[in-house]
């Protein structure tokens, strides 16, 4: 009798084992499916933060480009010799005694 008793502890204890192997299972996998799931879930969160990283790489893009403009359109207000420039090479515009000539080659 005495070798009985054992016996049901084993089996009890490999149950309560089996139990909790299967409560960590669950758990894992609801903790696993809210990470990788949803709104906030890592993959979400990793695209969100590269979309982040381009947004401000194209808003200093933005910044310089429009500083350039800034000083573009500060040129064009104020100086003669600058605008004389863009109407030359943008819009190929002449003085009154210029003439053009076009050589073509052949």
């Amino acid at each position: 009798m005495a070798k009985a008793k054992p016996r049901r502890r084993r089996k009890k204890s490999l149950e309560l084992s089996m139990a909790a192997w299967m409560l960590i299972a669950v758990f894992v996998i609801l903790v696993m499916s809210a990470f990788l799931t949803g709104n906030s879930s890592l993959i979400n969160l990793y695209k969100l933060h590269q979309q982040k990283l381009a947004l401000v790489e194209q808003e200093k893009q933005l910044e310089a480009n429009l500083v350039k403009l800034r000083a573009e359109v500060a040129s064009l207000e104020k100086d003669m010799s600058y605008i004389e420039k863009v109407a030359r090479e943008e819009y190929n515009l002449t003085r009154a005694d210029e003439e053009i000539f076009e050589i073509r080659p052949e």
